[in-house]
């Protein structure tokens, strides 16, 4: 089976499980298409007004308003980011995004075989890139050392030292960034040395940075 072939089977099973669905697994259009359900469809969610009462009161005990907290958030680039970053804080997702993500695994599970899990929820990999997986792990890198970059001073010992931060192109940032590890603040503190020998070449770095500055249009909030 080739790409193409899996992504019409993966379509026509998502088609088939969510009443005729367009959206892709796992994505947040597919997330707000079921809460829109969930505000009037009674037949494919019988339960809807339970769980609705249920929400509520969730919402309320783990004080989403104090925590500016909206529901129709998109918290991380999937809905299965947002279920892990709900985890971590902790907190309750809305039942829409455990649909989504329910759906994309019964999506998998039909499909007996014929598409990867990875393709599922994460859609095909990416030429040069590689898997979701790869592809966050970058990016994390990236907004790590944007944030370096940007305070990384803050976390110096002594006022020469932030001085000197403060002072230090993007190419020394970079360079020292990568031989401490990708966790600079982390390995000082630890009295690790910096290790030049071994560490990703920084102008090849510097252009993925640039390239990743550039896509997020300004975001790199932490």
């Amino acid at each position: 089976m080739n790409s193409n072939e899996r992504e019409t089977l993966k379509k026509q099973l998502l088609e088939a499980i969510s009443s005729g669905s367009k959206a892709e697994p796992n994505s947040w259009e597919r997330v707000e298409e079921i809460r829109n359900e969930l505000q009037t469809d009674t037949s494919n969610y019988p339960w809807r007004e339970a769980v609705e009462d249920l929400w509520k009161e969730v919402s309320f005990a783990q004080q989403d308003d104090v925590c500016m907290v909206n529901r129709e958030d998109t918290n991380g680039h999937t809905p299965i980011d947002n279920l892990i970053n709900c985890v971590e804080r902790p907190r309750y997702p809305p039942m829409e995004v455990i649909i989504a993500i329910t759906e994309a695994f019964q999506v998998y599970m039909l499909a007996g075989g014929d598409l990867e899990l990875e393709d599922v929820l994460f859609g095909s990999r990416k030429k040069g890139i590689g898997n979701y997986a790869a592809r966050r792990a970058k990016e994390k890198s990236y907004k790590d050392f944007d944030t370096y970059v940007r305070i990384g001073g803050m976390f110096e010992d002594t006022e020469d030292a932030k001085a000197t931060h403060q002072k230090m192109s993007l190419e020394a940032k970079a360079v020292e960034y990568l031989a401490f590890g990708r966790n600079p603040v982390f390995a000082k503190r630890h009295g690790a040395k910096p290790d030049y020998n071994n560490m990703s070449d920084p102008e090849s770095y510097l252009r993925g940075y640039r390239r990743w500055k550039r896509t997020t249009k300004g975001d790199t909030c932490p």
